[in-house]
């Protein structure tokens, strides 16, 4: 049976897709948002250079949670529900954020309620690893004016994720993209968005979480096989999600005990090595104060593989 598939040239096609439908979007005006300058109140900073915010140490109520769960099902069902609740406003803004790395929200709801998981005799996940997991940020008064005040869009890799930075002072959007990223008793694919503002708080200059009037992530999920010594990757689903006046969004595709598989048409391929959502391609988007972010980031950039066309979208308004 013929595949029908398409060359898919990874890094040349998101070359291409810079501004791609971005012309559909509606601008925003500063008008439109509920308050342009609500940042993240609950911010701290793992640095030394720390003024007047609190240091992750000072933070005694997490530092002393210890939270064991029993079985691996039990972790992960724990974990959904957090997921789920990244959807609540008032969840997300209980939480503690660093002003000086930016991490998955998830983790840090994880951090932030239950402090150090163990499962059964095992540490699976503390402090330390969540910082581990985050990705420095361009720091704490570290930052000279004719340098933020550029237009900037730049590629990130990281050990776990993918991430492009979309800055346009005194804003910046931050996009991320991973597949197969193993989680303690689980394993995940997808993407999220971030949005921070550069501003002075309680003495300290930094990049603050801050509320869009817009927050979107449309991402595209890729099952891969292989045969005869080539790659093939299908394109499995597409998941989209956006919030109005939040300072994240993500969509997770989580795979539990065994890789789930979307695409029914995979088993065409023979021998075959298969993995559940083996490839994701993020499409970001923001629009705040009268302007628009777009970024796009794909989980490896380096994957050598014939891919189906898609002809991938951002999320407007």
């Amino acid at each position: 049976m013929r595949l029908h598939v398409s060359l898919f040239p990874i890094a040349a096609a998101l070359t291409g897709l810079i501004g791609c439908n971005s012309q559909d979007a509606r601008v925003t005006s500063a008008s439109d948002d509920l308050d342009e300058d609500r940042y993240h109140e609950k911010s701290f900073s793992w640095g030394e250079s720390s003024g007047g915010l609190p240091k992750a140490s000072a933070l005694a109520g997490i530092a002393g949670k210890q939270t064991a769960f029993a079985t691996q099902e039990e972790l992960v069902a724990a974990v959904k529900a957090l997921d789920e609740k990244l959807k609540d406003h008032a969840f997300t803004d209980s939480l503690w954020k660093p002003v000086d790395y930016a991490c998955d929200e998830l983790d840090l709801a994880v951090w932030n309620e239950y402090g150090t998981v163990r499962l059964g005799d095992s540490v699976v996940f503390d402090e330390g690893m969540l910082k581990s997991r985050c990705r420095l940020s361009e720091g704490i008064d570290q930052e000279s004016e004719t340098h933020d005040q550029t237009l900037e869009k730049k590629s990130i890799s990281m050990r776990h994720h993918q991430e492009v930075v979309d800055r346009q002072y005194p804003y910046k959007m931050i996009g991320r993209v991973w597949d197969n990223y193993d989680l303690w008793a689980y394993k995940s694919s997808g993407g999220e968005t971030q949005f921070e503002k550069r501003r002075s708080r309680f003495g300290v200059t930094a990049w603050y979480d801050t509320d869009a009037t817009r927050i979107g992530v449309r991402v595209y999920l890729f099952d891969c096989g292989d045969r005869d010594g080539l790659r093939y990757c299908y394109h499995g689903d597409t998941k989209m999600s956006w919030y109005k006046n939040d300072d994240y969004v993500s969509y997770r595709d989580f795979a539990v005990g065994k890789i789930v598989i979307h695409s029914d048409r995979l088993p065409e391929i023979h021998p075959a090595k298969l993995f559940g959502s083996d490839f994701a391609l993020s499409m970001h988007s923001v629009d705040h104060a009268g302007l628009q972010f777009r970024a796009q980031s794909i989980s490896n950039p380096n994957v050598k593989a014939e891919f189906e066309f898609v002809d991938p979208e951002f999320v407007t308004w």
